[in-house]
């Protein structure tokens, strides 16, 4: 089985949703599933930053 996860901003959704079935058109029963759901929080690993904005993802901090 075979699992791939994306995260996009709110507004590029529908764009990578449509690129995925592009890609992986298939009539076959069993073929897969795409489930979308809410992102509650992103923590970044290398600084833990957690500041995020849904609708764009994390937000950078200025130098």
């Amino acid at each position: 089985m075979s699992v791939a996860r994306i995260g996009c901003a709110d507004v590029g959704v529908e764009d990578v949703l449509n690129v995925i079935m592009r890609s992986a058109e298939s009539t076959e029963s069993g073929a897969g599933k795409i489930w979308v759901l809410p992102v509650e929080a992103v923590v970044r690993v290398s600084t833990g930053s957690t500041r995020c904005d849904p609708a764009r993802g994390l937000i950078r901090r200025r130098a």
